[in-house]
């Protein structure tokens, strides 16, 4: 699909809607990443819903569930290690000479020019060169959705619900060993797929926000997902000996998201739900679980 430039004040999609055989209901509102700056993104409908609405379900977070303030404190240090290769080997002995060349360049176009970036860990300078160029392109996180869903809700007194976890970790200190085991294949081909995709993926970010933004659902169906992303939080979550902990992780986040929107049809006449558009319309998304458990899913 050829870039189309979307500019002006735009909708983005309608709401998705759930019932569970009574008349509450929970309007789910599918998100995407950063949208054009040159985007104005406004939603009556969404507006109109969160003004009657009871809540927002907005945001998710794991809480340690055993790990105090001040414990915490204490692992600082270790986890500012993290950050840094293990091995204290250097990037330029990890990569190919002309991928090294292409690094160079730019970090000197996005990043301060610093040596010391040599040292540090792959992915985590993958992740941050490309959130650097996003925000270069005019992928406006400071206009994001989520910060105007809260905003709207602030403004009517609507009270916002965080889908919430907690995990204990047992040995947070070991937690700690063990992410510094990430594999570094895993690690540098974060790094590669980013630096390969680099345009690709903001070109194919834009054109999917374009499409939400116009409210074009069947568009943004067609279109072809960043290559980089998927590929970092992988190497992000590949410590093997935290997997139980990652996998609990995952699982608990939806479980936590689908137990506050049931609550909610329990409780409230109007709830605004807030999840990603790739994952309502995924057919093992939350909405597809919902539907598995006997609630009606009308889409838009």
């Amino acid at each position: 699909m050829p870039e189309v430039l979307v500019t002006g004040e735009h909708p983005g999609p309608s709401l998705w809607k759930i019932t569970h055989g009574g008349t509450n209901v929970v309007w789910v509102l599918g998100t995407t990443g950063g949208i054009p700056k040159e985007v104005k993104w406004r939603s009556r409908q969404v507006e109109d819903v969160i003004a009657h609405a009871q809540a927002v379900i907005f945001g998710e977070s794991v809480k340690p569930g055993n790990i105090g303030f001040f414990r915490t404190l204490l692992l600082l240090p270790s986890v500012l290690k993290l950050r840094y290769n293990p091995d204290k080997a250097m990037l330029k002995d990890l990569i190919t000479p002309a991928r090294y060349d292409h690094w160079l360049v730019l970090r000197k176009q996005h990043l301060d020019d610093d040596k010391d970036y040599d040292r540090v860990r792959p992915m985590f300078i993958a992740m941050q060169l490309a959130g650097e160029v996003a925000k270069a392109s005019g992928l406006n996180s400071e206009a994001s959705v989520g910060q105007i869903v809260a905003a709207t809700a602030k403004k009517h007194n609507v009270p916002v619900r965080h889908a919430e976890m907690k995990m204990n970790i047992a040995d947070p200190k070991q937690a700690i060993r063990e992410f510094a085991k990430t594999p570094r294949e895993k690690d540098l081909a974060c790094f590669n797929e980013t630096l390969d995709n680099l345009d690709a993926d903001l070109d194919k970010t834009k054109s999917r926000a374009s499409a939400w933004a116009v409210g074009d659902i069947e568009a943004y169906r067609k279109l072809p997902a960043p290559v980089a992303m998927p590929v970092c939080f992988d190497a992000l979550t590949s410590a093997p000996g935290l997997q139980p902990e990652f996998t609990k992780m995952k699982g608990g986040l939806n479980d936590a998201w689908l137990w506050e929107v049931q609550k909610a049809l329990e409780l409230n006449a109007v709830t605004l739900a807030v999840t990603s558009l790739d994952d309502v319309l995924s057919p093992t998304g939350r909405l597809a679980t919902l539907r598995q458990r006997g609630y009606t899913i009308e889409a838009p």
